[in-house]
């Protein structure tokens, strides 16, 4: 697999599964650039071509709005719980640090509780509460100039200086 520079971010959608996979295939190819496209057969495809962007570095990757990918493949906590098993192959060679996030915090607060699949699995659970108008203002314009003209009015971000934190996370 081509090395890449940065981690990787795939933001879901409500979709059905076959447009998931397309999804992030294209995605993971646009990022990659691989000699060929990537067209993920299955989540387990998927998933091992995720954990090999961290073959020769640590990596975030991030899933955004995983539960709307469980949602449409319930299989999907499974399929990354086998793939986060000790001594296989594809999990002891990557250094790809895995960000499940969602919105829908009691769906995400389940995953690695109880019996469910993922449990033992979750180095951190971080709840991220929004900020006040005054806290992300402040955040924003210490990383990002304001803009001028009608793009003032604009969003720049959705969580502030996420792109540091996703170098540090790297050791970039």
């Amino acid at each position: 697999m081509p090395t890449t520079r940065s981690g990787f971010c795939f933001g879901a959608t409500e979709a059905a599964d076959a447009e998931s996979l397309r999804r992030i295939s294209a995605a993971l190819t646009a990022h990659v650039r691989p000699a060929g496209p990537y067209h993920f057969a299955d989540w387990a495809e998927a998933v091992d071509a995720l954990l090999a962007l961290g073959s020769e570095r640590p990596v975030p990757v991030v899933i955004d709005e995983f539960p709307y990918l469980a949602k449409a493949n319930p299989e999907l906590p499974s399929i990354i719980q086998e793939a986060l098993r000790t001594l296989r192959d594809q999990r002891s060679g990557s250094r790809t640090r895995l960000l499940r996030c969602g919105s829908a915090s009691s769906y995400m607060r389940r995953l690695p509780a109880g019996n469910a699949p993922l449990r033992g699995r979750a180095g951190l659970e971080l709840v991220v509460r929004p900020l006040d108008h005054r806290l992300a203002a402040a955040a924003v314009s210490s990383t990002h100039p304001a803009p001028a003209g009608p793009a003032a009015a604009s969003p720049r971000c959705g969580i502030p200086k996420t792109e540091g934190r996703c170098r540090k996370m790297a050791g970039a």
